[in-house]
């Protein structure tokens, strides 16, 4: 006998170009929807709205402002009628009022993933995080990193799990596009992303390396994300650097800049496990990176790129400026990259990964049963 499909239900916070949306379009593209049949819910539309729904059935709260009091009745009701086997959540607010909305409409399961360290947090949401670790039946962070630092806000420790990001392999790209000297950065103005390391980095590359031109690309459209560019546009004035930095604000995918690019660099000082990085692997360029959060567990030092610590421009300079000066080595080291991504960073390694826990959930291991009205659940 055939057994009907799982009902998955993902919920994600809106339809933006960012590092979670594009993951989640991976694995939604990749995941047999014999075995699991998919649905989302957008907390907010966006841009990848259209790209959403032509891969599965995709329902827009709109959430009107950052305070909408109908907003959260509104998700109950969507997920009552979706009536899913497993609501899965993708990154800090989907996950709580996802998590919280699951539980009051009596999902049998419920999937909450972390994205990033988020070490910004303060008392109430990390008090958020713990209450919907403890209703979830995984947590699941993209890195070991993520986890550790999800369990270091209460979530339980024996009901986490890792899932690595994954990433499409393009062909092999012809080496006589690169651009001799060009260093690419990809990344909203967050300042995580140390866009501003990068720049006081680069008057000792161009010391050594005269030629060197810099390429930045990413959108900044919160407040905090305006400022920031700002402050970024007056240091380079300040340095001097206008001839060697270009800012091109929101692109629609790092591929053409990284087919161009000589190095890519990831200059964060905090990560889950970037999608920048891995990208740039998969596309054979040269990476120089923060060893921050999972960036480690996809880039070792010497073999597939290079890492130096966060917050450190001199560490950073020496390290673009040795991949500038040898590129045989750089491109020994992306080759090597290359191999690692296509052997365990695919799309259907993650999306495998995810049905092995969607498995794993649904099949009763680590059963739990429900404990007052509002579908809390303690562990048998």
């Amino acid at each position: 006998m055939t057994l009907a499909p799982r009902r998955v239900l993902h919920v994600l916070g809106g339809a933006g170009i960012g590092g979670t949306e594009t993951q989640l379009l991976l694995v939604l593209g990749a995941l047999d929807q014999a075995r699991y049949r998919s649905e989302l819910i957008l907390i907010r539309g966006g841009p990848l709205e259209d790209d959403f729904r032509a891969i599965v059935p995709t329902t827009v709260i709109d959430k009107r402002g950052k305070f909408d009091p109908w907003f959260f009745a509104r998700l109950c009701r969507d997920i009552r009628r979706a009536r899913p086997d497993v609501v899965h959540t993708w990154g800090s607010t989907p996950n709580l009022w996802g998590g919280l909305a699951a539980r009051i409409a009596r999902v049998p399961h419920l999937i909450v993933t972390d994205r990033a360290l988020e070490e910004w947090k303060g008392a109430v949401l990390r008090a958020g995080d713990r209450l919907i670790g403890n209703l979830a039946d995984r947590v699941v962070g993209n890195s070991a990193a993520v986890v550790a630092a999800s369990i270091a806000r209460g979530a339980p420790e024996g009901r986490t799990a890792v899932v690595p990001n994954g990433v499409r392999l393009p062909e092999p790209i012809d080496g006589t596009r690169r651009e001799p000297g060009l260093v690419v950065l990809v990344g909203r103005f967050d300042p995580r992303k140390g866009h501003d390391v990068l720049i006081e980095a680069l008057p000792a590359v161009l010391e050594r390396h005269p030629a060197t031109q810099v390429i930045i690309a990413g959108p900044a459209v919160r407040t905090e994300e305006i400022t920031l560019r700002a402050r970024v546009e007056n240091r380079i004035a300040e340095l001097g650097l206008g001839y060697a930095v270009t800012l091109l604000g929101r692109v629609e995918g790092p591929a053409e800049l990284l087919e161009r690019a000589s190095v890519a660099v990831a200059p964060s000082r905090s990560e889950g496990m970037p999608n920048f990085v891995l990208e740039a692997m998969a596309h054979g360029t040269p990476v120089v990176a923060t060893a921050v959060g999972g960036v480690p567990d996809v880039l070792t030092d010497g073999e597939t790129g290079w890492l130096v610590p966060p917050d450190n421009p001199a560490a950073l300079a020496a390290a673009l400026a040795a991949a500038l000066a040898d590129p045989d080595e750089a491109a020994l080291r992306a080759s090597s990259a290359r191999k690692r991504v296509a052997a365990e960073f695919s799309p259907q390694a993650t999306a495998a990964a995810w049905m092995r826990l969607y498995d794993e959930v649904s099949s009763g291991s680590g059963r739990r049963r429900w404990c007052g009205r509002l579908g809390y659940r303690r562990s048998v």
